[in-house]
């Protein structure tokens, strides 16, 4: 789902993806990406939320690509890192994306490069 889809509303409307009338809109838990689910979890959106979500996006992003960390930059501790996210997959596929896409979600095509 494109982030213009979910506008500038609030946290609340873009994970449970209802308005102020009821009606249901695009939102976190209907996303074809993983880190956008991830989000549904999170009951309110606060700084530490913020800096704990960097922290396991930095970590993914690290293992994924396979690169090292800024010498120095301070690798998330286990508690910020969230396992489902950075478990390894027997074939180089991305786990950011999920396999079967919610029913409001644009087909995604996989990289081929």
């Amino acid at each position: 789902m494109l982030d213009s889809a979910y506008s500038n509303h609030c946290f609340t409307r873009k994970r449970d993806g209802v308005d102020v009338n009821g009606n249901h809109t695009a939102c976190y838990a209907t996303s074809a990406l993983k880190q956008e689910q991830e989000l549904t979890k999170i009951v309110d959106w606060t700084p530490d939320e913020l800096v704990a979500r960097q922290a396991r996006l930095t970590e993914w992003a690290l293992q994924r690509w396979k690169i090292a960390p800024a010498a120095d930059s301070t690798p998330p501790t286990e508690a910020d890192t969230a396992s489902d996210i950075l478990e390894e997959s027997v074939e180089d596929t991305d786990p950011m994306l999920v396999t079967e896409p919610g029913p409001d979600s644009a087909e995604l095509i996989p990289d081929t490069d």
